[in-house]
């Protein structure tokens, strides 16, 4: 059993989180510490979607709010069985930016998220705002955090109100980056700017 392993049985059989890594192991080889564990533990969530969703035939086919749909779907599948830890865990993942246990999956996430808007901007389904674009990410961070947070507080049979909440939070996001209103009305005075600027020096 691997000391991974050995972390989550010791929750699930004293539902709390290990101090010191002598609770649940003797083996130092791997981790000095029990928050080491937990940081690779995040990574892993992260790693592991991901490739579940490279290894979905149909994924490179889909759209970046479909991309984002399944990437959350999974990492919630690959979560359900530690949900006892995570609920645990909660305080110090809603901290998201400041939080040293999610540093290793933040960088496996938002590496998928810059992808993800890149992709988006180049079909026209999220809008390049330049003012604004770095603020994106943090939406995508925003959005993951208010979904873990319903899951976790989630009490219907099978976290079935879960999957609706899902789709309501990627939709809100994706509906909010994207051209609206708006960004015609900007373009179209940016146009119209320019083009009486052009008249006006020929």
């Amino acid at each position: 059993m691997t000391v991974i392993h050995q972390y989550k049985e010791f929750v699930l059989q004293n539902h709390r989180l290990p101090k010191h890594i002598s609770e649940i192991s003797n083996d130092l080889s791997e981790y000095d510490t029990v928050f080491d564990i937990e940081k690779n533990i995040w990574m892993d969530y992260a790693t592991l979607t991901l490739e579940q969703c490279i290894e979905e035939p149909t994924f490179n086919e889909y759209i970046a709010r479909e991309k984002m749909l399944a990437y959350v779907f999974a990492l919630l599948h690959n979560i359900s069985e530690d949900e006892q830890q995570i609920n645990l865990q909660l305080p110090s993942i809603l901290s998201w930016w400041k939080s040293p246990l999610l540093s290793k999956f933040k960088l496996e996430y938002l590496s998928f998220v810059k992808v993800l808007i890149e992709e988006g901007q180049e079909r026209g389904e999220i809008q390049k705002r330049p003012f604004i674009n770095n603020i994106y990410p943090k939406l995508f961070g925003l959005t993951l955090m208010s979904i873990l947070t319903f899951w976790s507080n989630d009490k219907s049979e099978n976290k079935e109100q879960t999957d609706v909440a899902v789709e309501k939070f990627v939709n809100l996001l994706f509906d909010t980056i994207a051209p609206n209103a708006i960004d015609s009305v900007v373009d179209l005075v940016q146009f119209m700017i320019k083009q009486n600027y052009n008249g006006n020096t020929k």
